[in-house]
């Protein structure tokens, strides 16, 4: 067998953020949902930010499922006072499951608008 440098890999007892952001921006694109990563506004960063007709619509928070186990930690944080202060409706999204859900809340949520 040839030889190469390599480092042991230890697989983590967690599913990493990263992973549930990777899967929530995928299945925006599935649903033709316009979502924009990591956006900045007001000296406020939000994970994702769901956009309508050039407006945000729809604010995403992901955590780790670990978290999810401490909420209090969450609220301590005061990030989601902070979102709740822009008007828009505020998801937090700690697994998989979690994605799927906040998918069919959003698509309620643009159904909702178009029909106006």
């Amino acid at each position: 067998m040839k030889e190469f440098f390599s480092i042991d890999f230890n697989q983590p007892d967690y599913t990493p953020e990263s992973e549930f952001v990777s899967a929530f921006y995928s299945e925006c694109t599935k649903n033709k949902i316009f979502c924009q990563l990591e956006y900045v506004h007001d000296n406020c960063r939000f994970d994702a930010v769901i956009v309508y007709q050039g407006k945000i619509i729809y604010i995403i928070e992901f955590k780790r499922g670990i978290a999810r186990r401490n909420d209090k930690a969450i609220r301590e944080s005061n990030q989601i006072d902070k979102y709740a202060r822009y008007g828009v409706p505020v998801e937090i999204v700690f697994s998989y499951g979690g994605v799927k859900c906040a998918i069919k809340r959003i698509k309620k949520y643009i159904a909702w608008i178009k029909r106006d």
